[in-house]
């Protein structure tokens, strides 16, 4: 008895040692000074601080990044812009030593974790564990 097989083999074409980037279509109107972008499965979530050092927020599909929408926040004022983190489906912030959590970006909540914290820097969902500086 004879039985034939095939055999498919994909080969990477792509080097990797580079890095490819995609040029978004459009970009929301940016007047801030820093900005931080987040992207979930399904959003792109782009933070900023404006003059007065006030978070903003605009958010786009990932599916459609030539529409941006602007949101309103109510982060505290001295939020630290590069402690923002996502871990388990919320985002994280410090702001005056003091740990803030948001589900969508736009309300920010004070969390009770027992530091005087100055930045988170990591954050893995698959150990459950948050990395902060104190």
């Amino acid at each position: 008895m004879e039985q034939e097989y095939t055999i498919k083999l994909n080969v990477h074409t792509t080097d990797p040692d580079q890095l490819y980037w995609n040029r978004m279509s459009a970009t929301p109107d940016a007047t801030s000074t820093a900005l931080r972008i987040v992207a979930t499965e399904d959003k792109l979530y782009l933070f900023g601080l404006d003059t007065e050092g006030r978070l903003s927020l605009s958010t786009a599909a990932q599916s459609n990044t030539a529409t941006w929408t602007e949101q309103s926040t109510d982060a505290p004022t001295a939020l630290n812009l590069n402690s923002i983190t996502l871990f388990g489906g919320k985002f994280y912030a410090v702001a005056e030593g003091k740990l803030y959590t948001s589900a969508d970006g736009t309300t920010w909540e004070n969390q009770q974790c027992g530091k005087s914290l100055t930045t988170l820097f990591a954050a893995s969902d698959k150990d459950a564990v948050m990395w902060a500086a104190t």
